[in-house]
């Protein structure tokens, strides 16, 4: 009966706020998620996945609400309001991705970085640390472009290259193949 519930709520909902309880010392973790209670989602957070993965038997999780999508961050940015800052696994104040991009900044903030660093002379030992952080990064790497013949195209071969574009991709494939292996 319980199972059927769950399901009916998850049909109307798109998501759910969730509290992670570490039984041990009583620390929480709360997030969102948008799925199902029963998809297997942990959670997002960087330290709180460690821990969990390490103990996964000592914590508790309980689902606080189901809600829809549009309203989810903002549910969650509620509950996050009223936990003791001292006793959670959460890292960041702020409910949502933090994966979406980063902060966008302000045209403003990106003129005084640069005017910030312009004209700025790096040091001997500086530079030799930048070089050896790069040293064999690229070593036996093949660059996506080499070989390519880059320039105008002639008749002839835009004209393959169309037909070749008109043709099925397995139809295509098929007949790269056959002409190698001639």
């Amino acid at each position: 009966m319980n199972w059927i519930i769950d399901n009916l709520i998850n049909i109307f909902m798109d998501g759910f706020i969730y509290k992670w309880i570490d039984v041990t010392n009583g620390k929480v973790y709360i997030g969102s998620h948008f799925g199902t209670p029963n998809d297997g989602y942990i959670g997002s957070g960087i330290y709180f996945k460690r821990v969990y993965l390490k103990r996964p038997k000592d914590f508790t999780r309980e689902i606080l609400e189901h809600v829809s999508k549009d309203i989810l961050i903002e549910k969650e940015q509620q509950y996050l309001d009223q936990i003791d800052w001292d006793n959670t696994y959460n890292l960041s104040t702020v409910a949502g991705p933090k994966f979406a991009g980063g902060t966008k900044q302000s045209a403003e903030h990106i003129q005084k970085r640069r005017e910030a660093l312009t004209g700025r002379k790096l040091s001997d030992q500086h530079k030799l640390n930048l070089k050896k952080s790069s040293k064999g990064k690229n070593k036996g790497r093949i660059p996506w472009n080499k070989g390519l013949k880059i320039g105008p195209q002639s008749e002839e071969c835009k004209k393959k290259k169309s037909e070749k574009m008109k043709r099925p991709w397995s139809v295509a494939r098929r007949a790269a193949q056959n002409q190698k292996n001639r």
